[in-house]
C-alpha cells in the first residue's frame, strides 16, 4: 500500500483561481449590459447618428471592460463609461 501519496491542496493557487473567475464573470455582465444598451440604442434610436453613438458606445464600453480586466482594477473606469453611455442612450431614446 502506498502511504501518504494523496497531493496536498494548494490553497493559494484555489484563491487565485477564485479571485480571476470573479473577475471573468464581472467582466462579462458589464461586457453583457454594454452591449444591451447599443442594441436599445440600435432599436430605439432615431436615424444614423444613433448608429453610430451605438457603434462608439460599444467599442469604448468593451474597450474600457479589457482595460479594466488587464489592469486588475476596481472597474471604476468600465463603470463610468456604461453609466456614460446609459445616459446618453436614455437621452437619445426618450
Amino acid at each position: 500500500m502506498a502511504d501518504d501519496t494523496a497531493p496536498q491542496i494548494d490553497f493559494n493557487e484555489h484563491e487565485r483561481t477564485y479571485v480571476n473567475f470573479l473577475r471573468g464573470s464581472v467582466a462579462v455582465i458589464l461586457g453583457s449590459l454594454i452591449v444591451l444598451v447599443a442594441l436599445v440604442m440600435f432599436a430605439f434610436g432615431s436615424g444614423a447618428s444613433a448608429t453610430v453613438l451605438g457603434f462608439l458606445g460599444l467599442i469604448f464600453g468593451l474597450a474600457a471592460v479589457v482595460l479594466d480586466l488587464r489592469m486588475g482594477s476596481n472597474w471604476t473606469l468600465s463603470l463610468v463609461v456604461t453609466a456614460i453611455f446609459v445616459f446618453i442612450t436614455l437621452m437619445w431614446v426618450a
